[in-house]
């Protein structure tokens, strides 16, 4: 895994990660007055395929820059065997940031955060807020732009009525406006959910495809279950459409398929002939393999029907 940034003394810094499969920390480097070209960075990416062994690595990991895909290009004709790919988490994390953009979801986090800077920025709605969070052993925290549910809908306490602006006493009285965090928060959580699981230091590549069945899915049905959705309906299912194509290549497919726990459940037709296709080519790639690459596809239809060598006799 390949990635950049800056640090305090704004120097720039390419940090590399190998999945072993535990990720460990290979290397960092400064690249000085270096400009992060596609060329820069597949010569850089290549000293380090290099020192770990070129019959060692399978895939690349990097951001979703133009720079970055044009290294891939370098790196895949330097080495056929070897795939780059998109981070699956930063392709989450920009999913995230799509849905933001939409103009339902933008609106409901500055009705949120209205209410939250309301009763943060007044000492007695702050302190009667955590006395509640205390009562009812609460360790939600009111935090930007995350809006916290802190009162209920149709009973305002007296004591910090006269502290609420009437626009935020008028959003906290309001159901529909309880019911938009409501769906709001079953749109966002399954991203949440999925985006902790991937950045863990347990590979998932087999669960890609998965991940984003997952999500269609979830969307689909809180958009069903929403009228405040429905508007936003295309624009949703397009920014994961995107981002699935972003993140989702034939190595994550085939990884699917050879999984056991999955077996390609989550692909389609085209996408099960592509991740097949990918798995036979790769192994007519790789010069140490002691098999041909039609005995690799018999073995895999095989193991797909769990018969010969992968039937319970012989397991």
């Amino acid at each position: 895994m390949c990635d950049g940034w800056t640090n305090l003394r704004n120097e720039s810094i390419v940090n590399f990660v190998v999945t072993t499969p535990n990720p460990v920390f290979f290397k960092s480097i400064s690249t000085g007055t270096d400009r992060h070209t596609g060329e820069k960075m597949a010569e850089e990416i290549i000293i380090v395929i290099e020192e770990i062994g070129q019959t060692k690595v399978f895939g690349i990991v990097t951001d979703n820059a133009k720079n970055m895909k044009k290294a891939w290009h370098l790196v895949n004709e330097k080495y056929p065997h070897i795939t780059a790919y998109g981070c699956v988490a930063h392709g989450l994390n920009l999913l995230v940031n799509d849905m933001m953009n939409l103009k339902l979801f933008n609106d409901v986090i500055n009705e949120g955060k209205s209410v939250v800077n309301n009763i943060r920025r007044g000492h007695i709605t702050n302190a009667l807020f955590l006395q509640e969070r205390k009562n009812n052993k609460n360790s939600t925290a009111l935090t930007l732009p995350v809006v916290t549910r802190w009162a209920s809908v149709n009973d305002i306490n007296e004591a910090i009525e006269k502290d609420l602006k009437p626009e935020v006493k008028k959003l906290i009285s309001s159901a529909n406006f309880w019911d938009k965090i409501y769906y709001f928060h079953q749109v966002v959580n399954p991203l949440a959910k999925w985006i902790k699981i991937i950045e863990s230091d347990v590979p998932k590549l087999s669960s890609v495809p998965f991940i984003f069945k997952e999500l269609e899915t979830s969307f689909k049905n809180t958009i069903q279950k929403s009228k405040y959705f429905k508007t936003e309906e295309k624009n949703i299912m397009k920014a994961l459409k995107i981002r699935k194509e972003f993140c989702i290549s034939n190595i994550h497919n085939a990884a699917h398929l050879l999984d056991p726990k999955y077996l390609g459940k989550c692909l389609n037709t085209e996408e099960h002939g592509d991740a097949v296709e990918f798995i036979y080519q790769l192994s007519k790639k790789l010069d140490n393999l002691d098999v041909d690459a039609k005995q690799v596809i018999a073995d895999l239809c095989h193991f797909k029907n769990k018969t010969g060598p992968f039937c319970k006799e012989y397991l």
